[in-house]
């Protein structure tokens, strides 16, 4: 009898183990699929204060946009005239769907927007800067279809701006890592609201 309890105890012992084992595989691996990174420390923080709001420009489209572009194109843009030291925050929201033909798709195929600013000095991007690491919308693993609407929403800030004319571009893209044709980015009744805060420090 002893040693038939000894033998269960080793056996579950041994299951245990390898249950766990198997657990950090698959953690493992999914976190080496995950494009957005494993998570952990925070690396950067950017900061910026800004005084009264002192202006706000808005733009918004009930049309339907859609792109299968992997380089960046112009969705809308605006412009505002600042007379000394500001600091700008745009907010750009919509309904969006994010979705391949096929379900054969790449899980990390994402569709991507970003908001520059572009004034005398040239153009920026918002912070926080994420390129098209940022995912506005995502195809789900190939799950999601022409038919999947959803709400979603981006807020971005400006690094401290001199005086002068200053354009506020939204612009989009998909990211396409194969084996099929890149997703398409579908946009609809989307507003832009870009907002300038006087001084900025």
């Amino acid at each position: 009898m002893r040693s038939l309890r000894v033998w269960r105890f080793a056996t579950l012992f041994a299951v245990v183990a390898l249950v766990a084992l198997l657990a950090q595989v698959v953690l493992a691996q999914g976190e080496s699929d995950n494009p957005q990174g494993a998570g952990g420390a925070i690396a950067a923080i950017v900061t910026h204060t800004g005084g009264v709001t002192t202006q706000t420009r808005k733009v918004g489209s009930p049309d339907i946009f859609t792109t299968t572009s992997t380089s960046y194109v112009t969705l809308t843009a605006t412009s505002l005239s600042l007379a000394g030291t500001s600091l700008l925050q745009a907010t750009f929201s919509g309904e969006s769907a994010c979705y391949h033909s096929t379900t054969a798709a790449d899980g990390s195929d994402r569709c991507t927007l970003r908001i520059m600013v572009c004034g005398p000095a040239g153009c920026t991007e918002m912070n926080p800067v994420a390129g098209n690491n940022f995912a506005f919308d995502s195809t789900d693993g190939g799950r999601e279809t022409f038919a999947s609407w959803e709400s979603h929403s981006i807020s971005r800030f400006s690094n401290c701006l001199g005086a002068g004319t200053y354009r506020v571009l939204v612009q989009v893209a998909v990211v396409d890592n194969a084996p099929v044709a890149p997703p398409t980015f579908w946009l609809d009744d989307w507003t832009l609201s870009v907002e300038r805060m006087n001084g900025c420090t």
